[in-house]
């Protein structure tokens, strides 16, 4: 029989291969039926998954928050990686509480995003600030260092302190 009898706490990897286009944080049970040609033997079997995740890889991530204060992780995100670009709209805050590796640029239309980690955006090429937005990196120790090749671009409010290092742009207007 394939079946193996395992004592509580240990694991036992088959090859098999699940994936998701889910967005976001993710978490929760999941039954998953197998039948004898999916796992010979299994004969009409189920199995329960416990599944948890939290990188998100899309092509744009859009914070609308219209008021008041939300977490990148309060809102289901977690980690967004790759050539991803972020954009945040509403008169709110969103305050970036992961770290975030990123490459695509950082749209700030409207309202505040707030930094609770400089790696929050650090991997970013481009932060944009449209007028009357604001970048508050005022909560970060030793304020948000722009990294190399990265610019900060626009016309609206940074509060906190910024430092501009070795290659990095500040693009006003």
């Amino acid at each position: 029989s394939p079946f193996v009898n395992l004592p509580a706490g240990n694991s036992l990897e088959f090859g098999l291969s699940l994936s998701t286009t889910t967005v976001g944080l993710f978490e929760g049970s999941y039954l998953l039926g197998l039948s004898d040609e999916d796992l010979p033997g299994a004969t009409n079997q189920s199995l329960s998954i416990n599944v948890r995740g939290s990188v998100v890889s899309p092509e744009a991530v859009l914070f609308d928050v219209a008021s008041g204060t939300e977490t990148q992780t309060g809102l289901g995100y977690g980690s967004i990686t790759g050539p991803t670009s972020v954009t945040k709209t509403g008169e709110g805050t969103i305050l970036l509480d992961v770290m975030n590796t990123f490459t695509g640029s950082m749209s700030i239309e409207q309202g505040t995003l707030a930094l609770a980690t400089a790696d929050a955006v650090a991997d970013s090429a481009n932060i944009d600030l449209s007028p009357g937005a604001v970048f508050d990196v005022a909560g970060l120790s030793g304020g948000y260092t722009v990294a190399d090749g990265q610019t900060i671009t626009g016309s609206g409010t940074i509060l906190g302190s910024i430092t501009f290092g070795r290659g990095s742009t500040l693009s006003p207007g």
